[in-house]
């Protein structure tokens, strides 16, 4: 019986009151007929939740007004202004039914006329599920002359595709000079036209506006970007909405920062939102945005890896011999070992130790290749670049950058004014356990070839007491590639530690 529908009716108006029982009853005098009302100030200030509570919770109380499976019920001039429902007590089984909704309006007896309305933050077009208040902005007299008691019986009626009707949103009739409402998502995609009135609607007086369906808004553009990129996204909106109407924002870790109007907008990934999910958010400038509303956008985590090569690695030592390239091997390692992390950015450096000394030479080849200091850093070096490196992490590290990790493959001090080295005085900088993790592996092995014998000429950096992790191996100073990925720990290679690492 209930259809959770509120029905206008009149003074006089009779209403036949059915109770559709799907059992059978002793007697028809079992039936019960009670009637509950509610006056349009009980109903104020309640949220769409509590008055739909209200009016439509069915319930053993109120008056008595007859009995039997169906009666009939005339409304009075008592019944004005008050939303009147009917309760089915039927005592056998104790159950209730509850009818239709009622609300019978008085009589508005006066001169006023309405003359303009309006929306308040005014635009043409509103999205479904919105919220809209509209105001009655001038009559034919002075305002302040309207009796309250006037403006309380401002009716409202809305004209859809041509067929109009009273405005009711949730079982609630909306009446007064001003109305605040949701806009239903069933008007979505239509033309919707407000006339309000105290005696005959007319759209000459009437507020018209386009809903539009905001399931309809498609927003294009990069789901997943790398930090520091430029990007572009575009909205594609029903109906006919100037670009100058829409704008964007940014959601970033709950704070929203302003993009741009129009259909599309240029954006740059900045450095420090690596990692992170935002949401690109277009929306009409008289609405507020919402991810309901977005498009969500992973920016990569980044990571920078630093790989740092010996002498004759990056370049001829000696001018007349060959290039090593060890370093360059262990970097390939790496980048085809983490190539599958496709939402993760690595930015790895290839670096010849030379590069790194003195500390002014930092600034040049790595500083402009960290775009922010929250991107973790990690440096892996060989020989002699595993003695520069080692001082790369501590310097970068003692100027607030994020050095996560340094691995360092059998390194040579180098104590020859020729070679461009961190003196072997500085080691006491180094002995102190330092914030990033260090994997330091040294080469012994069974047998020297000419490659351990020149890093023996160096003076390798058989350093046991700041690293994390210290390991010994048999490998001989040339095979970098082999030093790096054998097991040194935990069943873990060095690569392995690095992998993990730049995971977390």
């Amino acid at each position: 019986m209930n259809t959770k529908k509120l029905i206008l009716v009149d003074v006089n108006e009779t209403k036949n009151l059915v109770a559709k029982l799907n059992f059978t009853i002793t007697s028809v005098d079992l039936v019960q007929w009670k009637k509950r009302e509610f006056t349009k100030k009980e109903l104020e200030g309640k949220s769409p939740y509590q008055f739909t509570r209200s009016i439509w919770t069915p319930e053993n109380n109120g008056a008595l007004i007859g009995k039997g499976a169906a009666i009939q019920y005339t409304f009075t001039k008592a019944d004005q202004d008050k939303y009147i429902k009917f309760y089915a007590y039927i005592n056998e089984y104790n159950s209730v039914e509850q009818s239709e909704v009622f609300y019978l309006e008085s009589k508005c007896t006066t001169s006023v006329r309405i003359r303009d309305v309006g929306r308040m933050l005014s635009f043409t077009d509103l999205f479904a599920g919105e919220s809209i208040t509209l105001k009655i902005l001038k009559y034919n007299v002075d305002a302040k002359k309207v009796a309250s008691s006037v403006k309380e019986k401002i009716k409202w009626m809305v004209r859809i595709e041509g067929k109009d009707e009273r405005l009711i949103i949730d079982g609630r009739l909306l009446l007064g000079e001003e109305i605040e409402f949701t806009i239903p998502v069933e008007w979505g995609g239509k033309s919707v036209m407000f006339m309000p009135y105290l005696n005959i609607p007319t759209p000459k007086v009437s507020y018209e506006c386009q809903i539009l369906n905001e399931k309809d808004w498609k927003i294009t553009g990069p789901a997943t970007v790398s930090a520091n990129s430029e990007v572009e996204y575009m909205v594609k909106t029903d109906g006919n909405i100037p670009e100058c109407s829409i704008k964007w924002v940014v959601e970033i870790d709950g704070m929203q920062h302003p993009l741009g109007n129009g259909s599309k907008v240029g954006m740059k990934m900045k450095s420090e939102w690596h990692g992170k999910d935002i949401f690109i958010m277009p929306y009409l400038k008289t609405s507020t945005p919402t991810k309901k509303k977005s498009l969500k956008v992973h920016v990569k985590r980044k990571n920078i890896v630093f790989f740092v090569g010996g002498a004759g690695d990056k370049k001829s030592f000696t001018g007349i011999d060959r290039k090593t390239n060890n370093i360059r091997g262990v970097k390939i390692l790496f980048e085809n070992r983490v190539s599958k992390y496709l939402n993760i950015e690595y930015h790895t450096v290839y670096l010849g130790y030379y590069e790194l000394y003195p500390e002014r030479d930092i600034e040049e080849y790595v500083i402009k290749e960290i775009e922010d200091k929250s991107i973790p850093i990690y440096v892996v070096g060989h020989s002699l670049g595993g003695w520069n490196g080692a001082f790369l992490a501590y310097t970068l590290s003692r100027k607030g950058y994020q050095v996560k990790m340094l691995i360092t493959l059998d390194p040579v001090l180098g104590n020859y004014p020729i070679i461009e080295t961190y003196h072997s005085s500085n080691l006491h900088k180094l002995r102190v356990r330092q914030p990033y993790f260090w994997i330091n592996i040294i080469t012994n092995p069974p047998e020297n070839d000419n490659s351990d014998r020149v890093a023996a000429l160096g003076q390798q950096w058989i350093e046991k007491k700041g690293p994390n992790i210290y390991y010994e191996t048999e490998y001989s100073h040339r095979f970098s590639q082999s030093i790096f990925t054998e097991i040194i720990k935990d069943g873990k290679s060095a690569l392995d530690f690095l992998e993990e690492s730049t995971l977390k």
